[in-house]
């Protein structure tokens, strides 16, 4: 009830329709509230179609706790190295993602999955990424060039800020259709998945 005349309303819609974000209560998506960490490796894995039966609840994380819905994601995102937490043994699952821990973490489950992005034209670089590692930027420059990812104007990325989950709804449904090649656009889509190699989409 709260996304209608939302600006993601139709990212909303179709990452709910594919059960890839759940409300926050049974009637509210709560479009601008912040993503956590946590919240974003489950809805990736969701969109994985990962049978969290098959990882057990011992992240080595000690901040991860065992009967948390964020768990098995956490593990089978270290196992992959899709998603390293912010030491050895801390995760800070209900810590916000950052914009450019969101760009390495869509670059690292590209890459381990198999899949290549489409070809893209190298756009004009950001002028906030001084200070970051050459495999946080380089990912940060993927994303944005597939449109992924957009920027802030003026040339900024801004790295360290967060995103909201209409924010993060848009990305995945990008992901989508950018990694995969979903015409949405053209082709109709159900509430029920349809499967492309072992993808729900």
């Amino acid at each position: 009830t709260d996304i209608s005349g939302h600006w993601g309303e139709s990212y909303i819609n179709f990452v709910s329709d594919r059960t890839l974000f759940g409300g926050t209560s049974p009637t509210e998506f709560s479009p601008d509230q912040t993503m956590t960490r946590g919240m974003f490796i489950t809805v990736l894995g969701r969109m994985h179609g990962l049978d969290t039966s098959l990882f057990d609840t011992d992240t080595g994380y000690n901040d991860v706790p065992a009967d948390m819905y964020y768990t098995p994601y956490i593990k089978w995102a270290k196992d992959e190295g899709i998603m390293a937490g912010i030491s050895d043994t801390v995760f800070a699952p209900e810590e916000p993602i950052t914009r450019a821990d969101m760009a390495v973490v869509i670059n690292n489950y590209v890459n381990n999955s198999g899949f290549d992005f489409t070809v893209y034209t190298e756009t004009e670089g950001f002028n906030d990424l001084a200070g970051l590692d050459e495999t946080t930027v380089n990912a940060i420059n993927t994303v944005k060039n597939v449109g992924i990812v957009g920027g802030k104007g003026e040339g900024r990325f801004d790295p360290h800020g967060i995103s909201t989950r209409a924010e993060v709804a848009t990305v995945m449904q990008r992901v989508i259709t950018t990694v995969l090649g979903v015409n949405t656009a053209t082709t109709t889509y159900t509430a029920d998945y349809f499967t492309r190699d072992h993808i729900k989409i």
